[in-house]
């Protein structure tokens, strides 16, 4: 849990407060997958992904987010939010901006920040 919450502090501090990324279904669905083989390709890009609800966190509605685990593999992404966090195990939907915050190696943190 520790080095969720450290991960989670590290994508927060190089968060980008105005996003503005509306809710729409106008936006090209992709898997989890396709994102993390290939984060390059996608980065800074708007996106709608399904997933399962992991290790949701609200640090005083300053800092929240969660893991989205694909229902189909073993990737996962994580996603920064204003709203709400979700239930863990909950299946859900989610529009965002992908990013790749960090990569060092063979080793990267991905995100998806919603609006």
């Amino acid at each position: 849990m520790k080095t969720i919450i450290i991960i989670l502090i590290t994508v927060f501090l190089t968060y980008k407060f105005f996003y503005t990324v509306p809710a729409s279904s106008k936006y090209e669905e992709i898997t989890i997958k396709e994102l993390v083989s290939d984060s390059r390709r996608y980065d800074s890009k708007v996106f709608r992904v399904k997933g399962v609800v992991s290790n949701p966190i609200n640090i005083a509605g300053v800092l929240k987010g969660f893991k989205l685990k694909s229902e189909n593999t073993n990737d996962f992404i994580y996603i920064i939010t204003q709203k709400a966090v979700p239930q863990a195990n909950k299946r859900i939907e989610i529009t965002g901006v992908f990013e790749q915050k960090l990569k060092i190696s063979d080793k990267e943190i991905l995100t998806i920040t919603e609006n």
